[in-house]
């Protein structure tokens, strides 16, 4: 429109990431709005973190945020009960006993959730899945509503209201691939470069940015031109990113780097 042309380059650049990161919150949040657990799926630098963090401003909930590493472990998650009686909360641990306790809602982002080990994966799964009543009251847990339950060996076992507790996983989907037992405990999001973004580039620009979410998607290159990265340029053909862009990709993967300048060469 009228007022979005009248805008600086950097300020349009920013308004189309913004507009496609307020999308992916909104559609985050009615996922959660709907009770189930989004799972978004896509690359570093893709506005993931940012749109989650919305989706708890939205929700008006208390926003816990981790990521995830192949050496952590349940305990590392949930929390660890020292032996002098001191509690040290994990992420997941503080989290629940903040919903359990207070009257706020809590949303916990938790990216990279692949990367977790299985140990570590196996005691979050058992939160994706909320316990009915009955089944709550199984377990010795007196609420009057679905629950979310996990464990860790040096913590015990530590729950939340499922009304109050909400949580989001990320990943890039292109690394280690999700459990089955997973992919039916949530509702995934597949998250894509914006083409309102693309178009406002041009030339070689464009063709850089195209390829580079293309290489990441079919696992060709192991990082894309991110949103950040192109926040900082100042017109539709300014190319200045591609020198910080391959020296990043020549220190991951030195023959993707070369594929990347092959491609980008014969265009």
């Amino acid at each position: 429109d009228q007022q979005t042309t009248s805008l600086s380059f950097p300020d349009r650049v920013k308004d189309a990431i913004n507009t496609a990161v307020l999308s992916l919150a909104d559609a985050t949040t009615a996922v959660l709005n709907e009770g189930f657990v989004p799972f978004l799926l896509g690359p570093t630098g893709c506005g993931k973190t940012s749109a989650v963090s919305q989706a708890a401003i939205k929700l008006g909930a208390r926003f816990f945020e981790t990521a995830g590493a192949d050496s952590w472990t349940d305990s590392d998650l949930v929390g660890v009960m020292m032996p002098n009686g001191t509690p040290m909360p994990g992420p997941i641990g503080a989290a629940m006993t903040h919903a359990e306790m207070s009257e706020d809602r809590v949303l916990v982002f938790l990216d990279e959730f692949l990367r977790l080990s299985p140990r570590a994966q196996e005691s979050m799964m058992r939160i994706l899945l909320p316990k009915s009543v009955d089944v709550a009251k199984a377990m010795g847990i007196d609420h009057d509503g679905p629950v979310r339950v996990t464990s860790a060996p040096f913590w015990g076992e530590c729950w939340a209201p499922a009304e109050k507790f909400m949580i989001v996983l990320a990943a890039n989907p292109w690394g280690n691939l999700p459990d089955p037992a997973l992919i039916r405990r949530i509702e995934p999001i597949e998250v894509e470069f914006s083409p309102r973004v693309l178009n406002l580039f041009t030339g070689k620009a464009a063709t850089a940015i195209e390829i580079s979410w293309k290489g990441v998607k079919d696992g060709s290159l192991p990082l894309p031109i991110e949103y950040g990265e192109l926040l900082r340029m100042k017109a539709p053909d300014d190319i200045s990113f591609l020198g910080r862009y391959l020296a990043r990709l020549q220190a991951v993967d030195p023959t993707a780097a070369a594929g990347f300048r092959t491609l980008l060469g014969h265009v």
